[in-house]
């Protein structure tokens, strides 16, 4: 459970933060973001080891690479399913996915149990 609230928070911050960068794309108020950043968790849970399991030859193609991309689509699909936050394209979608794990690598050390 603590590692759910914690995914929710860095892509809540994630998506606040593409927001703030870039004016096109629309991360809605607080409330937005938070359901934003619960129905990615959901999408993540769900969809994204079926979609990971699928991609597993180009996977190992690209070193792992093509991981990334799926973030990217996982991103998009999160756009399409909450009206009000728009993150319109592929490149913004991916930069959302990149500060994610950025995020992600930053804060993690800082929530384990010691």
């Amino acid at each position: 459970m603590r590692k759910m609230l914690l995914r929710i928070l860095i892509n809540m911050l994630a998506f606040y933060t593409v927001g703030w960068v870039f004016p096109q794309v629309e991360p809605g108020s607080w409330q937005v973001l938070l359901l934003a950043a619960v129905v990615l968790a959901l999408i993540n849970l769900l969809i994204r080891p079926i979609v990971l399991l699928l991609a597993l030859p180009l996977n190992l193609v690209t070193l792992g690479l093509f991981t990334l991309i799926v973030n990217t689509w996982m991103v998009m699909l999160t756009s399409l399913f909450v009206s009000g936050f728009g993150i319109t394209g592929f490149w913004h979608s991916l930069t959302a996915a990149v500060i994610s794990i950025i995020y992600s690598i930053i804060l993690k050390p800082f929530f384990k149990k010691k």
